[in-house]
């Protein structure tokens, strides 16, 4: 039990006096000092903690100041409170690294580099595209492998990006299935290179000075790099085989 205790955020005292009062009942703090071999100091300071933590709670009883364990249920609580903490801190950290990442490459002129992994690594990347400052454009150069677990996000992620006004234009190679025309609803449009010639084991994005790298074949990986030389240059090898590329028929 120390270990799970622990790695929710309690002291090693507070890990202590919380399962002395679970397993002995309703303590004052002098008893659980001589119970637990704790300071009256440290057992003050950590039938606190417990209160504070809202894993334990403070009467009195004979005019004297008592603790009694909540319920380990309360551990479960706390567990919900700080993974939404966590998530909060995510989403401010996600709205301010690009602007740390700017600051960063104006300094060193050196790439930023971000590593993701698994099915909510690849949302993750896709996720990020949408994020302030807005891309005007996104580019993709399509794979030939594609996951089906992502169709659903990948719909609704389609949607929002044309709700913010974010153009897309997507290279596909003619073993894949495309829309039969341009999606004028969706701000996105398409073009057609032969599978014998083009034929990417890795998709490529190309939005504002990034260039994701997406790899879903068999482990689901991605590699998002920050660099202005970079993504032009993608940009320029996009606008090349762009104008080779035949437009889909309007049928």
């Amino acid at each position: 039990m120390y270990d799970v205790l622990v790695s929710l955020g309690l002291s090693p005292s507070e890990r202590i006096a919380y399962e002395t009062l679970v397993s002995k009942g309703v303590m004052a703090p002098p008893q659980l000092a001589k119970t637990t071999g704790l300071s009256r100091v440290n057992g003050y300071a950590a039938l606190r903690g417990l209160h504070e933590k809202g894993l334990a709670t403070e009467k009195e009883m004979k005019k004297k100041k008592v603790y009694q364990a909540e319920p380990p249920i309360k551990l479960q609580e706390l567990l919900n409170k700080q993974r939404q903490e966590i998530q909060e801190r995510e989403a401010i950290f996600s709205n301010v690294l690009p602007l740390m990442m700017n600051d960063y490459q104006l300094t060193t002129n050196k790439p930023g580099i971000a590593h993701y992994e698994g099915l909510e690594g690849i949302k993750k990347v896709y996720e990020e595209t949408l994020r302030a400052p807005y891309p005007k454009e996104i580019c993709v150069l399509r794979s030939i492998y594609d996951d089906e677990r992502l169709d659903s996000f990948i719909r609704d992620y389609t949607a929002h990006r044309a709700k913010l006004g974010i153009t897309n234009r997507t290279l596909t190679p003619t073993t894949l299935k495309h829309p039969k025309l341009s999606e004028e609803q969706l701000l996105r449009s398409f073009r057609v290179l032969s599978s014998k010639s083009f034929s990417l084991p890795t998709e490529i994005d190309i939005y504002g000075d990034k260039v994701a790298l997406i790899s879903l074949r068999k482990d689901l990986i991605a590699t998002v790099i920050q660099s202005k030389d970079v993504a032009q240059s993608w940009q320029i090898i996009f606008e090349l085989l762009w104008a080779q590329a035949a437009t889909i028929p309007k049928k």
